[in-house]
């Protein structure tokens, strides 16, 4: 498992020349050469080794799968495969976009499914060969044409004609396995399935492709083997025999190349290594796993019997009587939780007490370390590794120059004056700060989002990095129906033909978005029905969801600060409306109770500017429902008070604007109900919030870590809350949304 990180440090190319930076190495006249760090891994089998054999097991094992989205994708993304059919890692992107897209689970064609239990003829979804014809389809057609009536394939969308070589290598890679899984229903002989074999591999990787030497030598020897033996067998015992001689370690290891070489604690006795470096010799790496109940041979060790911690304790020995010169083990020393000393491990630590009883001595500066123990910082950014004597005496620890200059960067004193004289860049000095209505809604309901996805620039959504299952779905989420809802309801705003929904329901079931029937049927009947309610919602305020329109914006807030954007979503006339529709209603403060502050600020914004927008509207699905059908969706009217005239409105947002900045430039965030609570409550409410189960779920989590301090992010000079007592001067909401009009003041 280490072996890819000692790949990433030692086999790679440097440059090395004769100063510390690039400055120095042209004064001095000197030449940078490139210099490879030799890195050689042991005790690995053949597959480890060897990409061709590691290819050659995928696809045998592939052959006798599902045939999942993973288990193709890894034949796929072979670096032999692509590079044979002229692949990039953005072309690999798209594979997995696209797949994901086209609703791909298991079984190549409709056959194959067959062959594994699936008895299915007209479910032609989730297959590879469905998902491969979308991708080709939506490739060569514009998004939005109907293609099922003349071709019987739905094109896929979002698909640009520049990718038609990529999804054209993916069905190669796709006949290649296609071709072999088929012959898997016949009884051939050993000879015929290792030439069959030997034809996949071959058209995956190219005939002139050197590295199959070996994986073709591993076929030759089994089909060498059974050359007399002319009975048919089933396919699934040649990949039993090939994965044997394929997790082969080779016999001779490679000990003696004279490149860094890593290996497991293997007798080194007889290998003369200069220097040898022992990693990670921690408890945990040590500990064995807990043996069975009725070991006996725990419960009573006779004369003969091995023995886990003697062997270990002999290792350390071989690997210590290996170094001619030098003998490095490293261990971790602290914590990484609170930094706290670590002991040794016990085979370690009674090394160094046989060191200290044959005469070496302590260290001036740590009395509790050894002569030949050092205790070095695990950031290679700490200052103590570039001082002489603060880690190993006589000599400076690290050697990293670019570690070093992040350091010093690090280092350097900040420079800090008042938010209030922080001035957002512009183009001109003399021209106002423009900002968006948009923004100043996030700004209101959700700041720290600002912060994260402007200033730091961070996608901060987690996606879901398990496998696939090799299922098909016989349900949906409420993403999906959320979706879907969305969906019908645009669809039926602009198309008003009665066989629109009908149609829109056959297209998504042959996507494979919803389950097959009868098991997707409860899925289209819920979303239906949710559109009815919205629709019948909708033309009860008089909104037709095809009409709206966004109404522009032009206002100068104040001579520095200018809001120029466009308030979505309104009706045309002289009274006009901003709506608001939420699909996906997991709890009312997730859509619902945003929608309604979003709704405000846009209110006091149109109120600013002289719009005549006096309402808002805001449709949301209800959180009971489906499980009660008593609430369906949830409607409400936002209103402003008629307190708030154009000029107050216009102070508020100056405020708002100031608040803005301030989210630019600090992360705001709300801690659960910490932003809200009193002065004397604030600290119990954010230790509430940190210690519960969703903290770590949290935007708050990404920016603060997972010890986040009261005093230091709450202070009395903290922008943070300064910023929240502002937010609390905004506006004046209701204390709950019962009322049928939500009146903000």
């Amino acid at each position: 498992t280490a072996a890819p990180y000692l790949e990433a440090t030692f086999a790679r190319t440097v440059q090395v020349g004769g100063g510390e930076g690039k400055s120095e190495i042209a004064s001095a006249g000197g030449k940078k050469r490139d210099v490879k760090i030799p890195l050689i891994v042991a005790d690995r089998g053949i597959r480890q080794i060897n990409e061709a054999s590691a290819l050659l097991a995928n696809v045998i094992d592939l052959v006798q799968s599902r045939c999942s989205i993973e288990g193709v994708l890894s034949v796929a993304t072979s670096p032999l495969v692509l590079k044979n059919l002229g692949v990039s890692s953005e072309g690999v992107e798209h594979w997995y976009r696209y797949v994901e897209k086209a609703n791909v689970r298991w079984g190549l064609t409709v056959e194959h499914r067959k062959l594994n239990g699936l008895i299915a003829p007209e479910l032609n979804a989730h297959t590879w060969r469905a998902g491969l014809e979308q991708m080709l389809l939506g490739a060569l057609v514009a998004d939005g044409t109907q293609t099922f009536d003349s071709l019987a394939v739905d094109a896929l969308d979002d698909v640009d004609l520049s990718d038609i070589d990529e999804i054209s290598a993916l069905i190669r890679i796709f006949d290649a396995v296609l071709q072999l899984t088929d012959l898997t229903t016949q009884r051939c002989t050993v000879a015929q399935w290792c030439d069959a074999i030997e034809t996949a591999i071959v058209s995956l990787c190219g005939e002139f492709c050197d590295e199959l030497a070996m994986p073709l030598q591993q076929l030759s020897s089994l089909r060498k083997s059974a050359a007399r033996n002319t009975v048919g067998v089933d396919y699934s015992d040649v990949p039993t025999q090939l994965n044997e001689m394929l997790n082969e370690v080779p016999g001779r290891q490679p000990l003696r190349t004279g490149a860094i070489t890593a290996t497991s604690m293997i007798p080194l006795r007889g290998v003369p290594f200069r220097v040898v470096c022992v990693v990670g010799f921690d408890e945990d790496s040590l500990s064995s796993s807990e043996g069975e109940g009725d070991d006996l041979i725990e419960r009573q060790r006779l004369i003969g019997d091995s023995d886990a911690r003697l062997d270990v304790r002999r290792s350390l020995l071989d690997a210590t009587l290996a170094a001619q010169e030098r003998l490095i083990i490293t261990c971790t020393g602290q914590s990484i939780k609170n930094n706290q000393r670590l002991p040794l491990a016990t085979p370690l630590a009674e090394f160094v007490d046989f060191a200290r009883r044959l005469g070496v001595g302590q260290q001036p500066a740590n009395k509790h370390l050894s002569e030949i123990e050092i205790e070095h910082p695990r950031h290679t950014t700490s200052v103590r590794n570039f001082f002489k004597d603060t880690v190993q005496l006589g000599s400076i620890w690290s050697h990293n120059n670019v570690a070093r200059q992040a350091a010093i960067t690090l280092g350097d004193s900040i420079v800090t004056k008042p938010l209030s004289e922080v001035v957002l860049p512009t183009p001109e000095s003399s021209m106002p700060v423009v900002l968006t209505p948009e923004l100043l809604e996030k700004t209101y309901v959700e700041p720290i989002e600002i912060y994260l996805r402007q200033t730091l620039e961070m996608f901060v959504h987690r996606k879901n990095e398990q496998e696939t299952p090799a299922i098909i779905p016989l349900e949906i989420d409420k993403k999906t129906a959320a979706g879907l809802a969305q969906e019908l309801l645009m669809l039926t705003s602009v198309d008003k033909s009665s066989d629109a929904p009908d149609t829109w329901q056959a297209e998504v079931r042959r996507s494979g978005v919803v389950p097959p029937a009868p098991f997707g049927d409860e899925a289209f009947q819920d979303v239906q029905e949710l559109v009815e309610a919205m629709h019948s919602a909708l033309r009860q305020h008089n909104i037709d969801l095809a009409a709206l329109a966004p109404v522009a914006v032009d206002l100068e807030v104040s001579p520095s600060v200018k809001l120029v954007g466009e308030i979505p979503m309104c009706t045309q006339g002289v009274e006009m409306i901003t709506s608001v529709i939420c699909y996906r209603a997991s709890y009312k403060s997730y859509e619902y109770e945003p929608a309604l502050r979003r709704l405000a600020i846009r209110l006091l914004i149109a109120r600013a500017a002289g719009l005549q927008i006096n309402k808002g509207f805001v449709l949301a699905r209800h959180e009971k429902w489906p499980s009660d059908p008593k609430h369906l969706v949830r409607e409400r009217t936002v209103v402003l008070n008629e307190s708030v005239t154009q000029a107050v409105a216009k102070e508020r947002l100056a405020i708002l604007c100031e608040m803005a900045r301030t989210a630019l430039a600090a992360p705001c965030a709300t801690f659960g109900k910490t932003a809200d609570a009193t002065t004397a409550d604030m600290l119990n409410e954010f230790d509430a919030f940190v210690s519960s189960d969703d903290f770590h779920k949290s935007s708050e989590f990404i920016v603060f870590g997972d010890d986040p301090i009261f005093s230091e992010i709450f202070h009395a000079k903290s922008p943070v809350l300064k910023f929240w007592r502002l937010h609390q001067s905004v506006l004046g909401l209701p204390e709950n949304d019962r009322p049928k009009v939500y009146v903000v003041s």
